[in-house]
């Protein structure tokens, strides 16, 4: 017999139904950034999922003429967060955090790059290598087809 759900919480994914402590966070952590970098800069920020004891999105915002960090993180927590003022919040899943990051980028027009950046041009090298041993591998068979 198949399980039937009298309930499913629809989260506020969609811009027509996000709500407004939605909003207000995502306006808040838009103005604490631009406080922090001049606002003429060009700001660039990663987005590095990881589990905690939830499923998390971390976003790291920098810029090239700063120094500075801004670090927020969101929390699958099944509930929304009591502080907007919090850069470690709770948000009721990951479709509203990235949704929430999506008003971020918008609003602050970041650029954005996804993963561990740093792993990613490590294994970048690699894959240049992998690449170049597939060419090679590739034209040995194709003489051997001729």
């Amino acid at each position: 017999m198949p399980l039937i759900y009298t309930h499913i919480p629809t989260p506020y994914s969609d811009f027509t139904k996000t709500p407004n402590k939605t909003l207000a966070w995502c306006q808040y952590h838009a103005s604490q950034v631009q406080k922090i970098f001049n606002c003429k800069d060009s700001l660039r920020a990663n987005l590095l999922p990881f589990r905690d004891f939830e499923q998390c999105l971390n976003l790291k915002i920098t810029s090239e003429n700063s120094d500075e960090l801004y670090s927020i993180t969101l929390n699958a927590a099944g509930e929304f967060g009591a502080d907007i003022t919090e850069s470690d919040f709770d948000v009721y899943d990951l479709v509203e955090a990235v949704h929430m990051i999506g008003i971020l980028t918008q609003l602050l027009d970041l650029k954005v790059s996804i993963g561990n950046t740093r792993e990613l041009e490590r294994r970048s090298e690699l894959a240049k290598l992998s690449r170049s041993q597939i060419k090679l591998v590739e034209s040995d068979t194709d003489s051997k087809d001729n």
